[in-house]
């Protein structure tokens, strides 16, 4: 939907990063970083775990805002981007047991497999049909494999985030309203 609104409605000739498709893939990655956030500020199980988890999410929508941060200098975004995640890295593997048994706990759980199918759609199918040179081949003409590139590549990022997004909302839903009996269920 919001491929077609970029085209048909705002008469967009490519997706670019002033879009209705980036910046919703933006304030979803937004919202998955709110949703973590409040599981780490409950303190319940999976916080070491939550920590990680959000500094991901954040190292993510960081470089999705890369063309903000390039108005501060080109290639800014790594400077906030290597704090999130050294930060998040150290706090999260200061208790590496306590970390390791909710990692454990979660690879069985059905909001991992979503966030795995989300992740692989964004960190590999959207690069890989995002590449130019493959639509180069596929096409023969430079303008059309650009505009095809980069749609193909944003409907994939966007999808890949909206799964992301649901496997968040699972998590969130068990870690922020916890008691023994969803512990045993979320197992």
């Amino acid at each position: 939907m919001c491929l077609y609104v970029d085209f048909f409605v705002f008469k967009l000739e490519s997706i670019g990063e002033i879009s209705l498709s980036e910046i919703t893939q933006e304030m979803i990655l937004l919202i998955i970083c709110v949703i973590y956030a409040m599981c780490i500020k409950n303190k319940a199980k999976f916080h070491r775990l939550s920590v990680l988890i959000f500094g991901f999410f954040t190292t993510m929508l960081i470089r999705e805002l890369d063309a903000f941060f390039d108005e501060i200098r080109h290639g800014s975004w790594i400077y906030p981007t290597l704090l999130v995640a050294i930060s998040s890295i150290a706090y999260a593997f200061k208790d590496p047991k306590h970390l390791n048994d909710e990692l454990e706990r979660y690879l069985k759980t059905r909001s991992f497999i979503v966030a795995l199918c989300g992740l692989t759609v964004v960190l590999v199918f959207s690069r890989v049909f995002g590449t130019m040179s493959f639509w180069m081949h596929v096409l023969n003409d430079k303008n059309m494999a650009s505009l095809v590139k980069n749609t193909v590549q944003e409907g994939l990022e966007l999808f890949g985030y909206i799964l992301c997004l649901m496997s968040a909302v699972l998590y969130g839903r068990y870690v922020l309203k916890f008691n023994k009996e969803q512990y045993a269920r979320f197992k």
